[in-house]
């Protein structure tokens, strides 16, 4: 979550995120740090 606006949020590609835009719903809040999850490093 940011004060930043999505558009310069995305221009400055900031690598291995994921941005959502307020007001947002518990379960958008829930996707995207499950998406995070599963695109993370696993354990060696």
């Amino acid at each position: 979550m940011t004060s930043a606006s999505a558009p310069d949020w995305q221009s400055q590609g900031v690598d291995g995120s994921v941005l959502i835009q307020k007001p947002f719903a518990p379960a958008q809040l829930a996707a995207a740090v499950s998406q995070l999850l599963d695109t993370g490093a696993s354990p060696a």
